[in-house]
C-alpha cells in the first residue's frame, strides 16, 4: 500500500510540473517555477520520509520475529513485574530467549509446588499499539498448566534495537489478565464467592506503565439477618453488621494510588440487582449492574450511620466514578484506548522442548514421563486406598476407613504398604506391561489395637490387608496420559464407572494415568 502511495504521489508532482510549464509559457503573468520545484521537493522528501518509517517498522518487526524463533533476548524489567505466585523478583540473569524464560518460568513454578506436574501447553503471541501511535509492541503468552491453569503475560517493545518488557504477570483459574490493542490492561480475581479483585492500568506509547485503580469488592445479602456477614472495615477490621437492610449489596475499597495499604482507600458501597455485566471500560470495577440511589448515602441511613461509627469516610458512587475519570484523564487514559478491541491470540509454532526437571525418562519404564504417580483406587465400594509409584519403581500405599457406632465407639481399618513395579513389556509410547513384586503389609493384617480416651470413649484399629492389593495380583497394566482412548479394552472402560466413561467419551486421548489389575479381582487406579 506505501509503495502505491509513493507512486500516486510521484506521478501527481510530475502532472503538477508540467502544468506549471504549460502556464508560464502561456504567459498568464505569475510564475510558478519555485512552486514547482518546492512540489518536487516535497515529494522526494515525503517518498524519504515513508521509505526510513517503512525500514525502521520492518527492522522492529524483524527484531520481533527474532524473539518469537529464539535468536533475541528480551530483557526482564523486575520493577515492571506484577506476579504473585510466579514472578522474577530473585532472577540475576534478566536476558532470556523465549526458550530460556519459558524454562525459568517452568522452573520456578516446580521450586514452589514439589512434585507437580507441568507442561508447555503452547505459545501465543500478537501485536499490539500501546497508545495508539502506529508502532508495534508484542504480547506474548505462554501456558505452563500444573496445579493451576497458569499462564504468564509479558509485553513487549523494540526500543534503541533491543527488546524490553514493559509488563508481566501470571493469570490462573481465579485471576484473570485482558490485554486490548491499544496496551489497556484489565484483571480481575477472585477471593471467594463473595470477594473480588479488580485492577486496571496501561501502556503509553513511550513504553510507560501507568495504574489507574485496584479495587477489592464484597458482596452479601443485607437481608439476611440469621446470618448478616461481615463488613470489611480497613485495616485489617472486621466489623459485624447486625442492621437489617433491603437486598444485597457490594461493599468497594478503591486503592488510587498502588500502595500497600488501605490508609489512602477510599469507601464506597451500593446495592446491586445481580444482573451480570462483563465491564471491563473505565466503569469496570464490579461484575453487576448497581442500582442508582443516592438516598443510601443521607447521614441517615443505616449503612451510612455504620460506616461513621466505626470511623469509616465513605463516598458516593457517583463520586467515585468522577475520581476514576479525574485519575484516567490524568494518566492520560482515554475512553479511545480503553475502548478498543482485545488482542488477537495466535498459536505459535516454537521448535524447542521444554526443560522439565520431574518429566523425563530415568525411571523404571524407560520413557518420559512424570513421576511420583499418584493413584486411588476407584473400582471398590471402599474405595480408600491410594498409592504412589516413584520412578524407581517402588511402591507406597496406605489405607484407612472409620466408622463409629455407640456400641463399639470410634472403629477404623488401616494398614500400609510397600513394594515394588518391574517392567515387562513396553507395549506402546504409552502403554506398559508391569509386575508387582515384595508386597509388605507396615502392620500383620488380622491384628487389633483398643486405646480409651480420658472420657472413657473406646477406639478400636483394625489392621486389614488393604482393599487393591488384596488378590495376590502381580500383573498390570500402566496407560500414561496421551493414551488413545479407542485403544482402552473394555474391561477397564467398564472399571472406570459412568462418569468418568462419559468424560473420555468426549476426549481423544486420556488425561490422567490409569493403572490396571489384569488378574485377581482387576482392580483400577486412577490418577489423581
Amino acid at each position: 500500500m506505501k509503495k502505491k502511495l509513493i507512486g500516486i504521489m510521484l506521478a501527481c508532482a510530475f502532472l503538477v510540473s508540467a502544468c506549471g510549464t504549460d502556464q508560464k509559457s502561456a504567459g498568464e503573468g505569475t510564475s510558478l517555477g519555485t512552486t514547482t520545484e518546492e512540489a518536487s521537493k516535497d515529494a522526494s522528501e515525503d517518498v524519504q520520509t515513508s521509505a526510513e518509517t517503512e525500514t525502521e517498522a520492518d527492522a522492529v518487526e524483524a527484531t520481533y520475529a527474532n524473539f518469537l524463533a529464539n535468536k533475541a533476548k528480551v530483557h526482564i524489567n523486575q520493577d515492571r513485574d506484577f506476579g504473585t505466585y510466579f514472578s522474577f523478583e530473585k532472577d540475576k540473569d534478566l536476558n532470556y530467549t523465549l526458550e530460556e524464560l519459558t524454562n525459568v518460568i517452568i522452573s520456578n513454578y516446580l521450586g514452589q509446588f514439589e512434585g507437580a506436574k507441568i507442561e508447555l501447553e503452547g505459545i501465543e503471541y500478537s501485536y499490539l499499539d500501546c497508545g495508539n501511535d502506529g508502532n508495534e509492541e508484542l504480547a506474548v503468552c505462554i501456558h505452563t498448566p500444573s496445579l493451576e491453569d497458569w499462564a504468564e503475560y509479558l509485553i513487549i517493545k523494540e526500543i534503541d534495537g533491543k527488546l524490553e518488557c514493559l509488563y508481566s504477570n501470571e493469570g490462573w483459574s481465579r485471576s484473570r489478565v485482558g490485554i486490548n490493542k491499544y496496551g489497556y490492561i484489565y484483571g480481575d480475581g477472585s477471593g471467594g464467592a463473595s470477594n473480588h479483585y479488580f485492577e486496571k492500568s496501561y501502556i503509553d506509547a513511550h513504553g510507560n506503565w501507568h495504574y489507574i485503580y485496584g479495587d477489592e469488592t464484597t458482596v452479601f445479602d443485607c437481608s439476611d439477618t440469621e446470618y448478616p456477614g461481615d463488613i470489611w472495615g480497613g485495616e485489617g477490621e472486621h466489623v459485624s453488621l447486625e442492621m437489617p437492610l433491603p437486598g444485597s449489596f457490594v461493599f468497594f475499597s478503591f486503592d488510587f494510588n498502588n500502595t500497600e495499604d488501605e490508609k489512602d482507600n477510599i469507601f464506597s458501597y451500593a446495592q446491586y440487582s445481580g444482573d451480570y455485566e462483563n465491564d471491563n471500560g473505565l466503569g469496570g470495577y464490579f461484575y453487576c449492574k448497581l442500582i442508582e440511589d443516592d438516598g443510601i448515602y443521607d447521614d441517615e441511613y443505616p449503612l451510612k450511620k455504620f460506616y461513621d461509627a466505626v470511623g469509616i469516610e465513605t463516598i458516593s458512587i457517583k463520586e467515585l466514578n468522577e475520581l476514576i475519570n479525574e485519575k484516567a484523564e490524568a494518566e492520560g487514559f482515554t475512553p479511545e484506548i480503553a475502548s478498543a478491541e482485545d488482542v488477537e491470540w495466535k498459536e505459535l509454532e516454537y521448535t524447542f522442548d521444554p526443560d522439565i526437571e520431574t518429566f523425563n525418562a530415568d525411571n523404571f519404564i524407560e520413557t518420559s514421563a512424570f513421576f511420583p504417580i499418584y493413584l486411588s483406587l476407584r473400582n471398590n465400594e471402599d474405595a480408600s486406598t491410594i498409592l504412589h509409584i516413584n520412578a524407581d519403581g517402588s511402591v507406597e500405599g496406605s489405607y484407612y476407613s472409620s466408622n463409629y457406632s455407640s456400641e463399639n465407639g470410634n472403629e477404623s481399618k488401616k494398614n500400609e504398604f510397600t513394594g515394588k513395579f518391574a517392567l515387562k513389556k513396553k507395549v506402546s509410547d504409552t502403554e506398559f506391561a508391569i509386575t508387582l513384586s515384595d508386597l509388605t503389609l507396615k502392620n500383620e493384617a488380622g491384628t487389633e489395637v483398643v486405646k480409651e480416651t480420658k472420657t472413657g470413649v473406646k477406639t478400636h484399629t483394625y489392621f486389614v490387608t488393604p482393599p487393591g492389593v488384596d488378590d495376590d495380583g502381580k500383573n498390570f497394566t500402566l496407560y500414561l496420559p496421551d493414551t488413545p482412548v479407542s485403544s482402552l479394552p473394555d474391561e477397564v472402560l467398564n472399571a472406570l464407572g459412568d462418569y468418568w466413561r462419559e468424560q473420555l467419551s468426549e476426549r481423544e486421548t486420556i488425561g490422567k494415568c490409569i493403572l490396571f489389575g489384569n488378574d485377581g479381582k482387576k482392580y483400577l487406579w486412577l490418577e489423581f
